[in-house]
């Protein structure tokens, strides 16, 4: 049984829906130049098209997020001992997202649509932020889905709450949060434990089973029918997408290196 580090993540002071008390922000996205969005919106016009063929996910990029995953070693630890799960799994979920994350454009993205979502939704602006490369879309998917689960612990729903029933300032708070990187994690291991409770009737005790499935879950969409996430694992389409030409692996088989290689450096820790 995980003893949780006291006063780590989450305090009884904190007021809900304020990110700033529930997970203080070390770092604020920073501001970037008319000139440096023009050259970034070229880049999202034109795509990918332009890069290297990549014959697989090399090992050395994995290995690169694992190190990132070691040096936040704190912020994984005491949300694993708050959910009472086993964060190598959870990990492995979502690493792959690092593999294709780009700040350069996260930056770009956040920069000229965070207005347009916060004013008019997701359905004006549905964009990628952090590492984990998270929607705005999935995050309230995933707060409907949280607050309807029976089963899960009483705190996920309650951190997740906000103070303001307005969906503007909702929205707003909820973009902070997204920028936030220990809120990221957090959504990580909200993310699992619904896919445990949601899809419990479906799996096996088999951990690569479940990390496989929860991994095509996360990346094709958890409110998926749930045969067509199953046949998602095996679609070969990252980290580039379905329009890139070049050899690609499948979603899920890189979160399965992703576990083998956390097992393998931290097995002993988490």
């Amino acid at each position: 049984m995980r003893i949780a580090k006291p006063g780590n993540l989450f305090s009884k002071n904190a007021i809900i829906g304020d990110p700033d008390q529930l997970f203080p922000i070390a770092e604020q996205t920073p501001m970037i130049s008319s000139e440096k969005i023009v050259v970034l919106l070229a880049f999202t016009l034109f795509g990918a098209s332009w890069l290297p063929a990549q014959t697989a996910v090399s090992d050395k990029r994995i290995e690169a997020v694992v190190s990132h995953f070691e040096s936040h070693s704190d912020i994984i630890d005491s949300l694993a001992c708050v959910f009472d799960q086993d964060a190598i799994p959870v990990l492995a979920v979502v690493g792959p997202e690092w593999v294709r994350y780009s700040m350069v454009r996260d930056l770009m993205e956040t920069a000229a649509l965070e207005f347009a979502y916060v004013r008019f939704g997701a359905e004006a602006a549905d964009f990628s932020i952090g590492p984990f490369q998270m929607k705005p879309s999935f995050i309230e998917d995933l707060e409907i889905a949280v607050g309807q689960a029976a089963d899960l612990p009483a705190h996920i729903p309650f951190t997740m709450a906000y103070s303001t029933s307005d969906p503007v300032l909702q929205r707003r708070v909820r973009i902070q949060r997204m920028k936030d990187l220990r809120w990221q994690y957090f959504y990580a291991f909200a993310f699992f434990s619904l896919s445990q409770n949601r899809f419990a009737d479906l799996l096996s005790a088999d951990t690569n089973q479940q990390i496989a499935f929860f991994a095509a879950a996360y990346n094709f969409g958890f409110t998926r029918p749930a045969p067509s996430i199953e046949k998602w694992q095996s679609v070969e389409v990252f980290p580039y997408g379905s329009a890139f030409l070049g050899k690609q692996e499948s979603y899920s088989g890189v979160a399965l290196r992703f576990y083998e290689a956390l097992k393998g450096r931290f097995g002993k820790i988490w």
